[in-house]
């Protein structure tokens, strides 16, 4: 498993992505089940992420 997480073969399933100011809001998701993958909370100079979930 390691080998293909390297080689790129694993992805992890981003359900959404969230400011660093809303990280309250994305652990209530969370408690409450209504997240499947992760959520990825971002600073305001990182820019590289994208929201994929369609929401």
């Amino acid at each position: 498993m390691t080998a293909e997480l390297f080689a790129g073969g694993l992805r992890a399933v981003v359900h959404e992505v969230l400011p660093l100011e809303q990280a309250a809001q994305a652990h209530r998701k969370l408690d409450a089940g209504e997240v499947f993958g992760r959520i990825v909370l971002t600073t305001r100079s990182f820019s590289g992420a994208r929201d994929t979930s369609g929401a």
